[in-house]
């Protein structure tokens, strides 16, 4: 009997340590499956957000192809802006460059046909730079290089030797040259033209002067002598100024006309001969351009 109990007893505990194992394993089976459930939603969660950085790596790679092509797009607007302004300034330049070098060839062709060489002053001392050149006849028939040279070196006279104060700050630089307006076996115009320049001033100062000779007799021919009627003369010098200046400039010396103060200008302008007519320059300011002309067709007889 006591036998029999025992056995009992033993089935018994055989039979819950069994059914324990199973729990065990059971949980052991839920634990692992919790276990890959979670690593599966980390993939899952890691895929995702894989799969969002590609998203964003994709969409910034959009964004920095349009921003390229934006980029491309600008530069090539600026670089057709650059183009057509350097077409521009280039257009100008030739049509200066080319206007330089008729002047030049027809200056060349006056010099040879009337015998006229360039001499040419230079001093350079004491922080002063001058720098003339001026017409020579080569056979001074006319007798007239001594006034040329006098004329041409009136400015450099003007402006003196004196050494300056300040030295190299206040140093004077000075350059003039001059061009053939016309010539014939009677007389002679020219234009010497030029700039005055003084370190430490704001700007140089521009200048032109004009000087007609008579080469028979080697007399400078003045204004008055050119100029016969002077109220008819500034009928035609707006006539023609209408034509030939800018709009700003003839507007200048249409304030003159209205204010009465031509008839002054006209006293203080420089003169000219040009083939068929008179030049005339009038000085302005430097913001303008220092001075400008303006040629009055000869009257027809």
């Amino acid at each position: 009997m006591k036998y029999r109990y025992l056995l009992i007893l033993g089935v018994i505990t055989l039979f819950l340590t069994g059914c324990s194992c199973s729990s065990d394993e059971e949980l052991t089976t839920e634990g692992t499956s919790s276990i890959e459930n979670m690593e599966n939603d980390e993939e899952i969660t890691n895929d995702s957000e894989s799969a969002t950085v590609e998203a964003d790596t994709e969409t910034s790679s959009d964004e920095l192809v349009q921003t390229e092509t934006v980029t491309e797009s600008s530069a090539v607007n600026e670089s057709t802006s650059v183009s057509d302004s350097y077409g521009q300034d280039n257009e100008s330049e030739t049509t200066k460059v080319s206007d330089s070098t008729v002047e030049v060839t027809e200056q060349a062709e006056l010099k040879a046909k009337y015998g006229i060489t360039d001499a040419k002053y230079i001093y350079n001392e004491n922080y002063m730079e001058y720098e003339v050149v001026y017409p020579q006849f080569k056979n001074d028939t006319y007798k007239v290089n001594d006034k040329l040279k006098k004329l041409a070196m009136s400015l450099v006279d003007e402006v003196g030797y004196e050494v300056p104060k300040e030295g190299e700050l206040a140093k004077r630089t000075l350059y003039d040259k001059y061009s053939i307006k016309y010539i014939s076996s009677d007389v002679i115009s020219i234009c010497m033209e030029g700039y005055v320049n003084v370190y430490g001033t704001a700007h140089p100062t521009l200048y032109v002067h004009t000087y007609t000779l008579d080469l028979k007799t080697g007399k400078e021919i003045e204004a008055k002598e050119l100029i016969k009627d002077n109220t008819e003369f500034q009928k035609q010098l707006m006539k023609a100024a209408d034509k030939q200046l800018p709009q700003l400039l003839y507007e200048e010396l249409s304030g003159w006309q209205k204010n009465k103060t031509l008839t002054k200008k006209l006293d203080e302008a420089e003169y000219y001969l040009v083939e068929n007519g008179i030049g005339v320059y009038f000085y302005v300011s430097y913001a303008a351009g220092s001075y400008f002309t303006v040629i009055v067709p000869t009257p027809a007889n």
